[in-house]
């Protein structure tokens, strides 16, 4: 009698899903704390216009989101999925406490976050929304606990030693030996919660924008709140804010708070319009609806409207021809006040120069907006030629100008001289009358 030996296969043995590098996990934690505020500071080095800048911030949500993708790409084929993302939380939270020492050593870094709170608010906002996703699927699903060991394709579990098994699974006949999945599914809210933690601050923004319910979430706001709010769009587009904010009777500190807020955004955007523009130029001429603002709050909102100086390079190669020209950022937006400004006097290494360049107009008085390096207009209009530095030789240029600065209501120019017989005179209607000088030194290098 013959007898057969059927041979069972051995299960095969379960395989541990191999971890990434350490060094992968910095690198990618860095890329997605710090790749935000990189490419931010390229897009502003880019374009110095804020105008330009604005067109181009919506590529900061991407540098937060690129990285996690990358990663997840990059070791899908050898790791598990949630093992991917909660390895890319640890190398998130090792590269935010690098570069938390980096902004430490650098103050200058934490200043320029902090002079811009729209700068991270859209990149956290939506770099967080694949976290959040990702989380709440995981805890939803479940996550395996316990070393008790599951079929992979319908979790019906093995409830017999692994030598015992039989070649398929009795509940849905798929092969399993070497396929077991390790421990029981179980639903996780702790990970749901977080997730939906995450997702809030861009339903909250969504929200507050497009929804009834935003109205009713700024009412619930402190006052301090409302007025940080209001005080992130330069047009004057979130009219929810606005409309909370007059609502309430502020003090006079929120006020003043309120208007410093507005000349950061005004310094940091370069421009203010709509009814941003018109409160700030009320508070500043009339007063607020609690009283005068402080006064450097009023010098600051002429001093930083428009900011000249002497625009000549620090090194210029000798017998290159150099205009000398004067010019500043232009900082305001429909408002019912002009600024001119006056060159009274400009020597060079204390001798007098010609300055009949800045009189070509007919008044003296030289509207603002033509000194603006960004103006279409710009100062090629005056109808004459720049004074030019003399380069015939090297050495060291000190460039001394007397300027002043007028501010008169809209549509007039001013036409009196700011000096006369010696004496400061402030033109007629003037709103606001203020001498400034400016110093530049310029190198003349060798040939």
């Amino acid at each position: 009698m013959l007898s057969y030996a059927c041979r069972v296969p051995e299960p095969a043995a379960q395989v541990t899903p191999p971890r990434p590098p350490l060094w992968t996990l910095v690198i990618a934690g860095l890329l997605s704390v710090s790749s935000p505020v990189l490419v931010g500071l390229l897009i502003r080095w880019l374009f110095p216009s804020p105008g330009a800048r604005g067109s181009f911030s919506f590529l900061t949500p991407f540098a937060v989101v690129m990285p996690i993708i990358v990663l997840s790409v990059v070791f899908r084929s050898k790791l598990q999925r949630s093992s991917v993302w909660m390895r890319s939380v640890i190398g998130a939270g090792f590269g935010l406490g690098v570069f938390g020492a980096l902004v430490v050593v650098n103050r200058r870094i934490l200043a320029e976050l902090l002079s811009d709170p729209e700068f991270l608010a859209l990149p956290l906002c939506i770099g967080t929304v694949p976290w959040g996703i990702k989380l709440i699927i995981r805890g939803v699903k479940g996550v395996r606990v316990g070393d008790s060991l599951h079929c992979p394709k319908c979790d019906y579990e093995l409830g017999v030693p692994q030598e015992a098994a039989p070649i398929q699974c009795p509940e849905c006949g798929v092969a399993w030996l070497g396929r077991w999945v390790k421990g029981e599914l179980r639903t996780s809210p702790v990970r749901v919660w977080w997730g939906v933690a995450m997702l809030l601050p861009l339903l909250l923004a969504v929200a507050t924008w497009f929804s009834p319910l935003g109205a009713a979430g700024l009412g619930m706001l402190p006052t301090r709140t409302v007025i940080f709010i209001t005080a992130l769009d330069a047009w004057g587009h979130n009219e929810k804010a606005w409309a909370e904010l007059n609502k309430r009777t502020l003090t006079a500190a929120d006020e003043a708070k309120f208007a410093e807020s507005l000349l950061d955004l005004r310094r940091r955007e370069g421009y203010l319009y709509g009814t941003p523009s018109a409160w700030m130029q009320t508070a500043v001429i009339n007063g607020g609806a609690a009283g005068p603002l402080p006064q450097a709050l009023q010098d600051r909102y002429f001093e930083e409207w428009f900011e000249p100086a002497i625009d000549i390079p620090d090194q210029v190669a000798q017998g290159k021809p150099c205009p000398i020209l004067i010019r500043g950022p232009q900082r305001t937006g429909d408002a019912t006040i002009w600024m001119f400004m006056w060159v009274e006097g400009l020597t060079v290494d204390g001798a007098p120069a010609d300055i009949e360049y800045w009189r070509a107009l007919s008044t003296g008085w030289i509207h603002t907006l033509y000194l603006d390096p960004g103006s279409r207009t710009g100062q090629s209009e005056f109808g004459s030629r720049p004074l030019m530095l003399d380069t015939s030789t090297p050495g060291t240029r000190h460039i001394h100008a007397t300027i002043y600065k007028c501010v008169i209501p809209r549509g007039a120019v001013p036409t009196d001289r700011p000096v006369v017989n010696g004496v400061e005179t402030p033109p007629a209607g003037a709103v606001y009358f203020r001498r400034v000088e400016l110093e530049k030194v310029v190198e003349v290098g060798a040939k």
